[in-house]
């Protein structure tokens, strides 16, 4: 329907904590910070690999969340 929508769920609770909603134009990249939530019960981080971006997640490592992105794989090397 031409929007798109992004969230942060709690592990615990499960309850959404953040929500942020645009059109479908913009990229999924431009929400990942709006609904990270430092104070969330769990710092684990799951994204597609649309997310991959090297110096987000060293910031992000080093403020001590947990990434979990999927990599793309390759003949040579596969997702495992």
């Amino acid at each position: 329907f031409g929007y798109k929508l992004s969230v942060n769920a709690d592990k615990r609770c499960k309850l959404i904590r953040k929500i942020k909603i645009s059109t479908a134009s913009e990229h999924d990249t431009l929400h990942f910070e709006d609904v990270l939530d430092p104070a969330n019960t769990s710092q684990d981080v799951y994204a597609d690999k649309g997310y991959v971006n090297y110096k987000r997640e060293e910031r992000l490592t080093g403020q001590g969340y947990r990434m979990h992105i999927q990599r793309k794989g390759s003949k040579d090397k596969p997702i495992s």
